[in-house]
């Protein structure tokens, strides 16, 4: 869409619905509504706007743990991105694509994608794009087996979220993913002496994202487990196990 053209309040209408469909979590219903609103988007050449619904349609896919659909949708998708989206929009399609090509192996690049983004989201004021990206370079230096390194980002971006995590839904579910990664980075260094801090928290994690929540659970069995206690372990599991078994959409976290 070129400067000076008129946006539809009906066209933007359907986005924000899109959008608090995705936040409330509710899967179906932008299911159900989301191939429509592409199509009258493409229709129109509303191409901004279109940006915007394939972002969310992009979260879904990460949220539901659909990496390699992730990675499919990003890559077909990165030349109307790079034209229409705003630069910040554009610094999270990014960040999206960088973190689905991570999760398939595809480590080149990334630390250095993801300073791109810091720097970006410090001068720019935008905190949510920093904490992704301290989130991220911890999340890659775990997954590259240094632990230590990974703790004082994954801390720099706990300070950030702490103050917020109330005010806004999605510093609250960042500031509890760092939680879970912090958890699970000491549980694996074995140091459950720390990884203890982070038990009893199933309140706070159940107004999470069902991901993060599934995950969160999923770690508190691993440090019963690590800790030998076998009995305690198996007892979340076993409940883990018949939530799972009992909700399809859950499938994802049966391994």
């Amino acid at each position: 869409m070129k400067e000076g053209d008129k946006v539809s309040i009906s066209n933007e209408e359907y986005v924000k619905t899109l959008d608090e469909l995705f936040n409330s979590r509710k899967h179906q219903q932008f299911e159900e509504l989301y191939p429509s609103v592409e199509q009258l988007l493409i229709a129109e050449k509303e191409y901004e706007l279109l940006t915007k619904i394939y972002m969310l349609r992009a979260l879904m896919y990460y949220q539901l743990s659909d990496i390699e659909e992730l990675v499919k949708f990003l890559s077909k998708h990165f030349t109307l991105f790079r034209k229409y989206a705003s630069d910040e929009d554009f610094m999270r399609y990014k960040n999206a694509r960088t973190i689905a090509l991570e999760m398939n192996g595809y480590y080149d690049g990334f630390y250095e994608q993801m300073m791109e983004i810091k720097e970006y989201g410090e001068a720019h004021g935008n905190e949510l794009l920093v904490v992704n990206a301290l989130t991220n370079i911890g999340m890659l230096k775990v997954h590259t087996e240094q632990h230590t390194d990974a703790l004082p980002y994954f801390f720099e971006a706990y300070d950030i979220t702490l103050p917020m995590k109330d005010a806004d839904m999605k510093m609250y579910n960042n500031h509890y993913l760092i939680i879970n990664n912090l958890f699970a980075t000491y549980l694996r260094m074995s140091d459950f002496q720390s990884a203890a801090r982070y038990l009893h928290l199933e309140e706070p994690f159940k107004k999470c994202y069902p991901r993060y929540d599934m995950l969160y659970r999923t770690n508190v069995a691993k440090y019963y487990a690590a800790t030998n206690e076998f009995t305690e372990a198996q007892r979340r599991l076993t409940l883990l196990q018949a939530e799972i078994d009992a909700d399809p959409t859950k499938s994802m976290y049966k391994l």
